[in-house]
């Protein structure tokens, strides 16, 4: 019974664990047209993995976008972002860039109010890439997410948002509409948001956890 109760422990450990897993990823399947994702990480590091896969001779274009918040009185809620595209092999095709039309300022207010933002600025980067071979392809979103001095979050800010086109090559994508809906604040309908991936001590512990279950279950049926 006492090892019993110890693998039980070992296992609410693991799951425990898994709950703090910085490391995140979410399947966006194959993709014709648009589709989005969004994350609101916690703070500090992040590195999340959006995998997708496109037919043979498409193009893409993908971007993600958050927004810096500035108060008066406590600082900058503040993003380090980092965007890569890579294929199934993890091969590297290029690196986000930054762009003007993903990270422009659009909100500015003074309120007087140190609880509210002073001004947002938007941080963002893009990716294309032209005449794809037919596969699974990988997006990278990675980088820092800094709470301001008080230690709050606030609804506009809290989150990036991802946006992926994709369009046959030797056509002209959509610009229009794709910098329109990379807002930086608000997930549009269908974002897809990735899941935690637990890290490999993690799951090392937990087949330790569940191989002590195992034993101490055949002693008790021995008894």
């Amino acid at each position: 019974m006492k090892s019993l109760r110890l693998a039980m422990a070992a296992l609410s450990l693991t799951y425990m664990g898994s709950a703090f897993a910085v490391d995140a990823s979410a399947s966006l399947g194959t993709v014709t047209g648009t589709q989005y994702f969004t994350n609101s990480p916690a703070a500090g590091s992040f590195n999340d993995t959006y995998s997708f896969s496109v037919s043979a001779g498409q193009s893409i274009l993908a971007g993600v976008r958050a927004r810096n918040a500035t108060f008066t009185l406590a600082g900058t809620e503040f993003w380090s972002l980092s965007f890569t595209l890579t294929d199934a092999q993890g091969h590297f095709i290029s690196n986000g860039s930054t762009d003007v039309h993903a990270a422009e300022s659009n909100i500015t207010r003074s309120t007087g109010m140190p609880q509210f933002p002073d001004t947002y600025i938007g941080t963002g980067l893009t990716i294309s890439a032209t005449d794809l071979s037919a596969g699974q392809y990988h997006l990278h979103v990675y980088g820092t997410k800094t709470l301001n001095t008080l230690g709050q979050e606030i609804a506009l800010s809290k989150m990036y948002q991802g946006e992926l086109l994709t369009y046959p090559s030797g056509s002209q994508a959509n610009t229009l509409a794709f910098y329109a809906a990379l807002t930086g604040y608000e997930s549009p309908e269908g974002a897809i948001s990735p899941t935690p991936i637990p890290e490999p001590s993690t799951l090392a512990l937990l087949g330790l956890g569940l191989g002590a279950i195992g034993v101490a279950a055949r002693r008790q049926r021995g008894r």
